[in-house]
């Protein structure tokens, strides 16, 4: 199995910051505990929401935008073998830039073609041509 750093928004320990960025950050961290991968996350949060906590286990948090954020993603990203932004766009933005060489799974909320492509490799359907 991989190692997979997921970079996306996550909600503070009482969950009173959740809304659509949070839970598909959390949709992406538990479907890819339960295959069996190792995942790692890189918590985007508000800068003044760090002292929060997280309501992921084991979430590195990193103030989005903030001093020094991108190598902060840069450093939760070090021995991982891909990476996912999950969400709006900052987060695979961060996952782009700080990837190199290896893959990147760039999440693009709603975009129905990848929904469509999601939809039949996880259904093992023939995808559309």
């Amino acid at each position: 199995m991989a190692t997979v750093l997921v970079v996306g928004r996550v909600t503070d320990r009482s969950h009173l910051r959740t809304g659509f960025p949070e839970l598909r950050t959390a949709t992406f961290v538990y479907a890819l505990r339960g295959a069996g991968h190792e995942v790692r996350v890189a918590g985007l949060v508000p800068p003044d929401a760090l002292e929060q906590g997280a309501g992921i286990q084991g979430a590195v948090l990193i103030a989005e935008e903030g001093p020094g954020w991108l190598d902060a993603v840069a450093s939760a990203a070090q021995g991982a073998d891909l990476l996912v932004g999950a969400g709006p766009h900052n987060a695979s933005r961060a996952a782009c830039l700080v990837a190199g060489q290896r893959p990147v799974f760039a999440d693009v909320p709603g975009d129905p073609f990848a929904e469509v492509q999601v939809a039949a490799l996880s259904q093992d359907r023939p995808q559309p041509q």
